[in-house]
């Protein structure tokens, strides 16, 4: 067995579509009209529901985690994202790295962490 797929609650389908893919820069992977959506995140997919006119709850739910590779520029990434139009959190910086909380349009949060080489050398963390 193994997890394929998380996915999120947005209000807008198509608007959480154009910031899945023209902000954080993700591949469309499939869409079923208005019912469903889902985009590439690497070895999983991000699956888009639509709330059908429901509140989306914020905070309560997963976050996915992104790990941004030692050869790209961390704080380049950032300023991207936020020129963008992203929502994005102070960087964060403990020991095992830093890191960046982004919320999509819903409020549904990213997080995307560069970790440092001494950490993971360190803790054994591949």
């Amino acid at each position: 067995m193994r997890a394929a797929t998380v996915y999120y609650y947005v209000s807008d389908l198509d608007r959480a579509l154009q910031f899945y893919t023209s902000v954080i820069g993700l591949k469309l992977k499939h869409r079923f009209g208005a019912r469903w959506a889902e985009v590439e995140a690497g070895p999983i997919t991000i699956g888009l529901h639509p709330s059908d006119g429901k509140p989306v709850a914020v905070g309560g739910g997963g976050t996915v985690s992104f790990t941004v590779e030692p050869e790209i520029d961390f704080e380049a990434f950032i300023e991207e994202l936020r020129a963008k139009g992203a929502e994005v959190s102070p960087v964060r910086t403990p020991p095992r790295g830093r890191f960046v909380i982004v919320k999509d349009p819903d409020g549904n949060e990213l997080h995307f962490i560069q970790f440092s080489a001494t950490w993971k050398s360190e803790n054994n963390y591949s």
